[in-house]
């Protein structure tokens, strides 16, 4: 089984492999950049601004394409991204995107997160969203069935308890899971 598990440039690319490949079992793409267009005046080594080639900016986005991604597809993002290139917009329109295209996709929020995540409670959310365990467990169909099942807690979350009863709540009503440090 191949998972694609990605940050910042590499959740670019994950979402790109998703909408052009079909390599992956599932993909997960942390803090990306999805939709070139939001960063007009270069990104990475590429010089060239959006108005000296919009084509080459639209071409890069996985968003351009996100009615191919049929990939299940898990987005994590702080909700205080102040990287200039991966603002949380980023992950929101194309969560809306796939979705409204009917792929398979899960967007959780990390409250008070930057680029980098470092609250105990959301890199403990983190790694229990990413647990290869439990996307085993659900057999890849994860984001889907989570809205009906009842999530057992491991071992190592279990002071997390009454947090992770309210992150099920919201997977219920199909919203972003939004967290906060405690």
């Amino acid at each position: 089984m191949k998972i694609e598990k990605t940050l910042s440039y590499g959740a670019f690319m994950t979402a790109n492999l998703l909408a052009h490949t079909k390599l992956f079992k599932a993909g997960i793409a942390r803090s990306g950049a999805y939709n070139r267009t939001l960063t007009p005046f270069g990104f990475q080594n590429e010089e060239r601004t959006y108005w000296d080639d919009p084509k080459l900016y639209y071409d890069m986005s996985p968003f351009s394409f996100a009615n191919q991604i049929k990939t299940p597809l898990l987005l994590i993002h702080g909700d205080a991204d102040d990287n200039p290139g991966t603002f949380p917009i980023n992950s929101e329109r194309l969560f809306n995107a796939i979705k409204g295209f009917g792929g398979t996709v899960r967007l959780v929020y990390l409250l008070y997160e930057a680029h980098g995540y470092r609250g105990r409670e959301n890199l403990l959310h983190m790694l229990w969203e990413v647990s290869i365990s439990r996307l085993k467990k659900e057999h890849l169909a994860f984001m889907n069935r989570v809205r009906r099942e009842t999530i057992t807690v491991p071992r190592y979350l279990r002071p997390c308890r009454q947090y992770l009863r309210k992150s099920h709540r919201a997977a219920q009503a199909e919203q972003p899971v939004r967290t906060a440090n405690l």
